[in-house]
């Protein structure tokens, strides 16, 4: 009889702590308010350090500031439905013998239609002939929110509960059209009442890989690397949006110059990346 007792209250006990779990949990889930606009300011760093042959200097850098507008129509069981802005987005690449820059806006009076999912994902993009002609380089205004917004999780957390996003996207470097696949991985740190409401702290961590390829004579360069970052992320739970959004990491990569598959030089290149986004 008492080692039937005794069960009876070890499985109380693991029903209640289930209960109580379930209960710690919280959404994190991409739902601002139809009618609310969320303006972001968007800073961000790219910068390579690396020699040729000869020794001389092929480092770049590639930088952006400026503000992002997401006007958010409506919302619906799975999507939230908006409308893309910037007046200014100033990007500069900077080598070691050139210095240009280049403004990325939208059509004064048009904006970009985006559908974003409950866990900040773009589903939908129509109507981008509001944004000006883009740059050569490879960069727009769509690619900021698709490589920088933060995922959220599909399923209520807690605090220690992590989840994770691969995101790719794609990085002009020294003629290459190299292809970066990002590993990232949040983990709820914790949830604290604040005077704007309740709010989230996530903990980020980040693992890098790339590589690319550039063809050129009878040879061609090969470019691969791997590396690791850390950041950090803010969210109004409820609100339903982040309001900050910090990364950084670091690549240690090399580039292998080849003739007929044999490596006949390797030069070692340096990447590190910055970006934020905070809503203001």
């Amino acid at each position: 009889m008492n080692k039937k007792i005794g069960f009876i209250f070890i499985v109380f006990f693991i029903l209640l702590s289930s209960i109580l779990s379930a209960q710690n949990k919280i959404k994190l889930r991409f739902s601002p308010a139809p009618g609310e606009t969320l303006s972001y300011k968007v800073e961000s760093l790219i910068k390579s350090d690396a020699s040729n042959l000869f020794g001389n200097d092929m480092s770049m850098n590639a930088s952006s500031s400026g503000d992002i507008n997401l006007f958010v129509e409506r919302l619906t069981a799975n999507n939230i439905y908006t409308k893309l802005t910037s007046d200014d987005l100033l990007v500069t690449i900077q080598s070691p013998s050139n210095t240009s820059s280049f403004n990325l806006a939208t059509v004064e009076g048009k904006a970009v239609n985006i559908v974003f999912n409950r866990t900040g994902k773009v589903d939908e993009i129509k109507n981008l002939n509001a944004l000006k002609k883009q740059n050569l380089m490879n960069f727009s205004i769509i690619q900021v929110i698709r490589n920088y917004f933060p995922t959220f999780p599909d399923k209520p957390v807690g605090i220690g509960d992590s989840w994770s996003d691969n995101n790719r996207m794609s990085v002009p470097f020294q003629g290459m059209n190299v292809e970066v696949l990002l590993i990232t991985t949040y983990t709820l740190d914790s949830i604290v009442n604040s005077q704007a409401g309740q709010e989230a702290s996530v903990s980020v961590e980040y693992i890098v890989s790339l590589q690319g390829t550039r063809q050129f004579g009878q040879g061609r360069a090969e470019l691969s690397g791997k590396g690791s970052g850390s950041g950090y992320l803010h969210f109004l739970v409820s609100k339903g949006y982040f309001t900050e959004y910090n990364i950084s990491y670091e690549i240690e990569a090399s580039v292998d110059v080849k003739s007929k598959d044999q490596t006949v030089l390797k030069i070692p290149v340096q990447l590190s990346a910055t970006a934020s986004l905070l809503k203001y």
